[in-house]
């Protein structure tokens, strides 16, 4: 809705649906012309039978759910009005619910499935249009069929009885949907968002344009001596602040139908011969911008002659090689004005997405890439020191560059550190200033590397865990308890490593003591006379505070903390026993147990009260000769509370003897453990306490998975292979149990999960709840505790996947695995979003002792060569350069000293420029801890 007066939003907004009042969220739009609302919950539920509506794209069938959305702006004073019907099958009906025509650049036809569809199902024939050849991809509950030639009108779609879902079901009857093509709106984009392109190819630059036959082409200069402060706000892909440091250089008309075969209604490529536009100065940086009017759209409007020949002939009185000087003089003039112009003269935010209306061809429809020509690959590492290592290679073979010129900026473009690369194209700079930029020099070429701390790549994604290094300085505290109480003594020492001598022997240490309340209590100071040992005693009075008091020992501008607890506590005075009759408790067993409490001078605790709590907590289920095997269902979550057993008081003799007997519904993803907590009270009222934990099993057998490892590049199994999954049937001792059982086995495909969403990745939503269909669901057959079954998922499909196991004895496991294709690099390696896709390594052991060899795995393509740096958390120990030689490598390198007590092997892959061989960047990292 066009709203003029903002006061109108201030007020509150009521729709009025079945004579209920809905309140109205509304959002103001960024361009502060529109504002949005939405209805909380405006929608009628009419019943659970439909009618039959022939000739649209979707039924209504007796038993269905339908479910009516029904709008009304009126309230708001928007003349806009309607409704729409969404149709629920009931439970256990496969149908097709509907086909909708997807345009993303080539149209297809999304057909939607109330379950999902079996994969390896041949559905020629069983989809069809007529007179169109289909190609399919299932995906789920969805399929998408790709027509082979491009259709415009109206068509008629059907879904043959014969489609199977993945358990076999068949659907029942054909169903006819009527679906409309239309023509793909005007759009142009680059394929590709690389910036840095070697000087020795072709200049050629890819983009896609769909229904237009002219492009206009504008290539901005960013003059070379300005690039330093360009990046201050940009980075080398960036837009902002352009016309401080750069000008329009060329802008041109580009027709695109000089090839006469291809249909421009289409996305087609072409591509930018940027050698035969502009002259490249070394060191420059060029963004070139693709842009398109109305009247280069072949998008078909009513009333409009919009066919491919008139198009062209109104083109062919445009002078395309040189544009009208006024209009280059009147462009070049908004470059000569600091402030920035917009011209919004007709413009109509409702008609923005209408190819038909001018609206639509604004500056949201053009497309820009930024180009500079280079031949230098710069990777650049910082420690926690003031040094930073460059390693230079070239783009085309990968080679180390010896010979570079690297100069050092700050933010304020002043050089504070300079060098040259040595034959390995290594270069170490000092700097006493927070470097910012990096620019490497060979002869006329240039390349630039921004070098603050949000260019830096990311390891979130890789075990990088370990204590944090405070500029190069590493910090212990501990004390002689884990709890004092007010009026206590508090010794305290503080261990400090200082690997890189960053501190003289005698740089004093102070240590500062806060209360619970946050206020500071003591200080004290340490001159290091035990380096680097620093001893700090102090004390707490009778009348302090209980609670978590902090202690922070800070070094020059580093410091450390640690939490000193200091409680009021009183000693038992009565000694408690809870013996049971066997080492464990089984669910729905009763048990009796003997309590048993007297004083600590001898004397029996008779006559005085107690109380036992049992809790239950969720163990990890294993056993011994079993240990590679998952006992565990990760789609389960336990909770319990404390529950009380006893109550009582004891005999004359101090004792006790109750029944224990715990009934599970099994909720417990395997084994448990019992907590009991018992309380004896003296007749003062202070009670003495006691904790005694013992195994329970909520289940009487136990049944494990064993997956198959995955390939030696990546540990993910591969699509289009048979994996066999070992399954074992244990009982409570680990013992195998005897005889025939029928088990259950279920395989889900899931959502990915990142590492910060892990919290909320409840894999029990996929198990429990109905709408998520098993991808496959059979029974499988345990003969004296061993069985076995087959999984596999065929191309393309890739990605996370759980494997359920239930036993009929009620207790079931699961494991969450990733299954990706084969090759080297797979579906997760090609649609990465960072620039630098993430690269799988290995090493052959866990932990390693000083004088043995590591090996490092990860896998490579044809060509390139690989960087492996060995860092510990303050700077680089040793580097290599390793050659690519295919599928995969394996490096040896050796563990000194100096690695000690971890370090981390980071791999930096880089390939050439030129190979085909696959899709992915030139740079690709991975690090191992």
């Amino acid at each position: 809705a066009d709203v003029e007066d903002e006061k109108l939003i201030e007020k509150m907004v009521q729709v009025s649906q079945d004579g209920r009042n809905y309140p109205v969220k509304w959002e103001h739009a960024a361009d502060r012309r529109s504002h949005r609302f939405y209805a909380d919950s405006i929608v009628r539920r009419e019943g659970e039978r439909g009618e039959e509506r022939e000739g649209e794209g979707e039924r209504e069938r007796g038993g269905d759910n339908v479910v009516l959305v029904s709008w009304d702006g009126a309230p708001i004073g928007v003349e806009n009005k309607g409704e729409h019907k969404l149709i629920i099958p009931p439970l256990g009906v496969f149908t097709a619910l509907g086909a909708q025509v997807m345009n993303d650049g080539s149209s297809y036809i999304s057909v939607q499935f109330s379950d999902p569809l079996l994969q390896n199902q041949d559905l020629n024939g069983l989809i069809t249009i007529n007179g169109v050849n289909l190609k399919f991809i299932i995906d789920g509950q969805t399929v998408k069929c790709y027509p082979d030639q491009n259709l415009i009108g109206s068509y008629q779609m059907v879904t043959h009885a014969g489609i199977q879902n993945t358990l076999g079901k068949k659907l029942s009857s054909d169903i006819s949907f009527s679906i409309d093509f239309e023509d793909h709106a005007p759009s142009v984009k680059f394929i590709g968002n690389g910036v840095i392109i070697p000087s020795s190819n072709q200049i050629k630059i890819p983009f896609e344009a769909t229904s237009l036959h002219t492009v206009d082409v504008t290539i901005i200069k960013v003059f070379e001596n300005n690039i330093s402060q360009f990046l201050q706000v940009n980075n080398l892909d960036g837009n902002n602040e352009l016309k401080r440091v750069g000008r329009p250089m060329l802008k041109k008309a580009i027709k695109l139908n000089e090839d006469k075969l291809i249909d421009l209604r289409k996305t087609n490529t072409f591509s930018i011969d940027l050698d035969k536009l502009i002259k490249q100065e070394p060191g420059a940086l060029y963004q070139i911008k693709l842009s398109f009017k109305r009247a280069y759209s072949l998008y078909r409007c009513d009333g409009i002659d919009t066919s491919l020949d008139q198009s062209v002939s109104e083109m062919e009185k445009l002078n395309t090689e040189n544009w009208d000087e006024e209009e280059v003089k009147a462009d070049q003039s908004l470059w000569d004005a600091a402030e920035e112009e917009y011209d919004w003269n007709g413009y109509n935010w409702n008609e923005r997405n209408n190819p038909c209306h001018n609206s639509y061809y604004t500056q949201d429809k053009v497309a820009q890439r930024n180009i500079m020509t280079t031949d230098i690959g710069l990777v650049a590492k910082k420690g926690s020191k003031n040094e930073i290592t460059f390693f230079a290679t070239h783009l085309i073979s990968t080679n180390p560059l010896a010979g570079i010129s690297i100069d050092l900026l700050d933010y304020q473009q002043q050089i504070i550190g300079s060098g040259n690369t040595n034959d390995e194209g290594i270069l170490k700079l000092m700097f006493n200033r927070k470097p910012y930029l990096a620019i490497a020099k060979n002869g006329s070429q240039k390349t630039y590397l921004k070098l603050d701390d949000g260019s830096s790549l990311s390891v979130s994604q890789f075990d990088v865990s370990g204590e944090t290094v405070e500029k190069g300085l590493k910090g212990f505290i501990y004390g002689e308890r884990g709890v004092w109480r007010p009026g206590d003594s508090i010794y305290l020492q503080f261990i400090l490593e200082d690997k890189l001598n960053a501190l003289p022997k005698d740089h004093p240490v102070t240590m500062e003591l806060y209360n619970p309340l946050g206020t500071l209590y003591k200080r004290l100071v340490s001159n290091g006379k035990h380096y680097p040992f620093y001893d700090f005693r102090t004390a707490t009075d009778v009348e302090a505070p209980t609670g978590t008091w902090t202690a922070k020992v800070k070094v020059g501008s580093n410091s450390f903390t640690k939490n000193i607890r200091v409680e009021t506590v009183m000693p038992n005075r009565l000694k408690i026993e809870l013996n049971f009759p066997g080492n464990s408790l089984v669910n729905n067993e009763e048990w009796k147990v003997k309590l048993k409490s007297r004083w600590l001078h001898g004397a029996n605790a008779g006559g005085l009260k107690a109380k036992v709590d049992i809790s239950l907590n969720p163990i990890v289920t294993q056993f011994k000769r079993y240990t590679d095997f998952v006992f565990d269902n990760p789609s389960k979550k336990f909770s319990t509370e404390s529950t009380t057993l006893f109550e009582e008081k004891l005999n004359e003799n101090g004792e006790a003897e109750f029944p224990v007997k715990m009934e599970l519904q099994g909720d417990a993803a395997g084994m448990l453990q019992a907590n009991f907590t018992t309380k004896v009270f003296e007749p003062g009222g202070a009670f003495s306490t006691d904790r005694f934990q013992i195994p329970f099993h909520a289940y009487t057998s136990y049944v494990g998975i064993k997956l198959p490892k995955g390939d030696v590049a990546r540990g993910m199994l591969l699509t289009d292979t048979n994996h066999k999954v070992q399954v074992v049937c244990l009982d409570a001792n680990g013992n195998l149990k005897k005889g025939v059982r029928k088990g259950r086995a279920q395989l889900f495909k899931i959502q990915w999960r990142w590492w910060w969403d892990r919290s909320e990745d409840d894999l029990s939503n996929y198990a429990n709840a109905e709408e998520y269909n098993s991808l496959m669901d059979e029974e499988i057959e345990i003969v004296n505790g061993i069985g076995k079954f087959n999984i596999r998922v065929n191309y393309p499909d890739w990605g996370r996947y759980l494997i359920l196991v239930t036993d009929e004895g009620g207790h079931s496991t699961g494991k969450a695995f990733y299954m990706d294709w084969p090759g080297w690099a797979g579906r997760a390696q090609k649609e990465a979003n960072s620039s630098a896709n993430i690269l799988s390594i290995q090493l052959n052991k866990a932990s390693y002792v000083v004088g043995e060899k590591a090996t490092i795995n990860f896998p490579t393509p044809l060509a390139g060569r690989a960087l492996l740096s060995i860092e510990n958390g303050s700077e680089i120990i040793k580097t290599y350069w390793i050659p690519s030689n295919g599928y995969q490598s394996s490096f040896e390198f050796p563990i000194s000293k100096d690695m000690q007590p971890n370090v981390y092997a980071h791999v930096t892959l880089v390939q050439p420029h030129g190979q085909t061989s696959n899709d992915l960047p030139i740079r690709l990292y991975g690090m191992a801890n």
